[in-house]
């Protein structure tokens, strides 16, 4: 998935550090300074000589080692603004649909952007002067980690991506309601994986064919059906930028409006503690649930694992949230 124009830049380079090294998806190389770089390239598209290149390393971690991962290139489309292809906004990408020019798609990046591996991003750290910066900053790799940005670290940054339109394959599968068939429950995951597959997608999307399973046998052996129609959505091309989902969804937009109730999705399912995000409408029911369901390994409700776990190793404001809702 192309995630700028295709460019040609020289340029001083920097270091500025987007995320904890906690997490295990660190974005850690990009420039020091942005100032005049869309103005500069906006006069001259071929070459920018007088601002800062922006060069996006994603290095994912392992404990505290970083890997050689030359060939794990994430994906830095500007998903805060829209997801999906940036050809087709609000619109389903089908075969015969109108799509923009690139120059006109908002999500496709005009100033420089290109995922490295940690090979080549140690390469470019070990040239980089000026103070070193807070610890908070620092990633995995063996080096000292400065801001740079000076003039004597300078480097090239060519762009240019293939183009051309590939397919996508959703899979969807129906359980019409028994009661309310015109009110829709989506459940939901992708099919697509970016490396590290057995965890993701594969931990959440097997729940999900396990549970249409389960579904299909009970309607062959009993007829029961659900009150409301159960869709089963298995996602292509959700690593590039939620593609086959944004885009089934813009598709069938006016029907969604009108019956879909609820969408659960699971993905990177992982032994351990529970996780939850989705909407503040469902916090209720999420919170009961939670105390139902009992923990294999401790034995307790899956809740009272979590609060323990934040009493013990979360922040001042946690402990504080948690005893003041307990209380």
């Amino acid at each position: 998935m192309p995630v700028a124009a295709d460019r040609n830049v020289r340029a001083p380079f920097g270091y500025r550090s987007f995320m904890r090294l906690t997490s295990p998806l660190i974005l850690s190389f990009v420039a020091a300074k942005l100032a005049a770089t869309i103005s500069a390239s906006a006069s001259n598209h071929n070459m920018i000589t007088k601002s800062f290149i922006v060069l996006a390393c994603f290095l994912l971690l392992a404990s505290s080692a970083a890997e050689p991962l030359s060939d794990r290139i994430p994906s830095v489309l500007d998903l805060p603004m829209r997801a999906g292809d940036p050809l087709t906004p609000l619109r389903g990408a089908t075969r015969d649909a109108e799509r923009l020019s690139r120059e006109r798609a908002e999500t496709i990046m005009k100033i420089p952007v290109l995922p490295i591996s940690s090979v080549d991003a140690e390469k470019l750290f070990r040239v980089l002067e000026g103070p070193v910066v807070p610890d908070q900053w620092k990633g995995a790799l063996p080096l000292t980690y400065r801001f740079g940005g000076s003039s004597s670290a300078v480097a090239r940054l060519k762009l240019a991506f293939n183009w051309d339109l590939a397919p996508a394959y959703n899979v969807i599968a129906r359980v019409v309601g028994s009661d309310y068939p015109d009110e829709w429950v989506l459940r939901g995951n992708h099919h697509d994986a970016w490396v590290i597959g057995a965890r993701d997608p594969m931990s959440g999307l097997v729940p999900l064919l396990e549970q249409a399973r389960a579904f299909a046998q009970l309607r062959e052996k009993t007829g029961w059906r659900p009150k409301r129609t159960v869709l089963f959505c298995v996602w292509d091309a959700e690593e590039p930028g939620l593609l086959g989902s944004t885009e089934w969804c813009e598709h069938h937009a006016a029907e969604l409006r009108e019956k879909a109730v609820a969408y659960v999705n699971t993905d990177t399912n992982a032994r351990g503690l529970l996780g939850l995000s989705g909407s503040h409408a469902l916090e209720t029911f999420a919170a009961e649930a939670a105390r139902e369901v009992i923990d294999p390994q401790t034995g307790v409700s899956i809740s009272d694992r979590l609060r323990a776990w934040r009493l013990v190793g979360g922040s001042a404001d946690e402990k504080q949230l948690i005893r003041a809702r307990r209380n």
